[in-house]
């Protein structure tokens, strides 16, 4: 009988990571959750949930959900059911990448109305952009500044 190879006796280390604003006290555990939820473009409670049907293959309530996700966001206590899923989803994702829909995250559709929406707003922006523009220039009529002041000065 053969032996086990080292890499499958112990856990590889973790690289190291880049850490943005950190004040020195953030876990491992917590940078793992943060991670996997950027991967997978989904909230960090939504993960919890995620992770929850995925450990014992049932849909926990939001209050059951909240109760393990509020000691996470205000003492950084992350559950072992999220390290594990955690875990999982960074070997995936060092395996090649994370596919979403494995865990059933799926993109969400855009409708014609979300569209029509976003058309609105931006004729919305560039209206009062061109307002607020048309009033500076009014009122430096209006005040005889004939000095620059709005750019370009030329």
């Amino acid at each position: 009988m053969t032996e086990p190879s080292p890499k499958s006796k112990f856990p590889e280390p973790r690289v190291p990571r880049k850490r943005y604003f950190d004040e020195g006290d953030t876990s491992e555990d917590v940078y793992d959750v943060l991670e996997s939820a950027a991967l997978l473009d989904i909230t960090e409670f939504r993960l919890f949930q995620i992770a929850y049907n995925w450990s014992f293959g049932a849909t926990a309530s939001e209050d059951q959900i909240e109760a393990h996700y509020i000691p996470y966001m205000f003492e950084k206590v992350v559950p072992s059911w999220v390290k594990r899923f955690t875990d999982q989803v960074l070997r995936m994702e060092s395996d090649g990448g994370v596919d979403p829909e494995v865990f059933g995250i799926y993109p969400k559709e855009s409708s014609d109305k979300d569209r029509s929406k976003g058309r609105v707003y931006a004729l919305y922006l560039v209206t009062a952009c061109l307002t607020v523009y048309l009033l500076a220039e009014l009122a430096v009529d209006a005040l005889r500044l004939y000095h620059c002041t709005l750019p370009p000065c030329y």
